[in-house]
């Protein structure tokens, strides 16, 4: 297992709550969180667990936080929310990660990293985190899916080539639901102007 003195350790998991794994934010960074729908991963016993950081709260408290408590240095109680995305086996460190339910759940006592730029490469190769989250029934999941590929399209050279595979994709799992199709995309494309993409992913 991974020493928790790792450069990248973030937080140890505390429970499991449902679908969800609950972690105490590693307080001797003293810096803000990784925002929301970052991609996080766990050391488990025989797989690293892949998640999307879901939520952010005091710890004791049922309230979500908003957007700014991800950009201040957090409280010394803060626990953060995790839902997984993906799994990869220990014994094949070098294997693409399978995006499904991971078949066994972290434990407590579990360690949180932040995955280097090669794991996080290896991780956007496939695009099952999206089947995942657009099942699930927590409230932030399309929040989560937006953010998400708002973010791994950034890894590309060219992030059409990836926003171009999730509009399959996502047509793909929704029957073509142009709705809530065009309404990821749009929100994604809104949110993202810096990088360039929302005039060349409308052509």
């Amino acid at each position: 297992m991974t020493s928790p003195h790792h450069h990248n350790f973030l937080a140890r998991i505390l429970y499991i709550e449902s679908k969800s794994v609950i972690a105490e934010f590693n307080r001797y960074l003293h810096l803000p969180l990784p925002p929301f729908g970052s991609l996080v991963k766990i050391d488990c016993r025989k797989y690293l667990t892949y998640g999307l950081i879901s939520d952010a709260r005091l710890k004791g408290e049922s309230q979500a936080q908003n957007a700014e408590f991800f950009e201040n240095p957090v409280p010394l109680d803060t626990e953060i929310h995790i839902l997984p995305v993906g799994f990869q086996s220990k014994e094949i460190p070098s294997s693409i990660p399978i995006q499904d339910v991971p078949p066994e759940m972290p434990a407590a006592g579990d360690y949180v990293f932040m995955p280097n730029d090669d794991e996080l490469q290896l991780f956007t190769i496939d695009l099952g985190f999206l089947k995942i989250l657009l099942t699930d029934p927590i409230a932030t999941a399309e929040g989560l899916i937006i953010t998400a590929i708002r973010k791994f399209s950034t890894i590309y050279p060219d992030p059409q080539s990836y926003l171009i595979r999730v509009t399959q994709e996502l047509s793909r799992l929704t029957y073509n639901d142009r709705e809530i199709v065009g309404r990821i995309l749009n929100r994604t494309i809104n949110q993202n102007p810096k990088y360039g993409i929302d005039e060349r992913i409308k052509s």
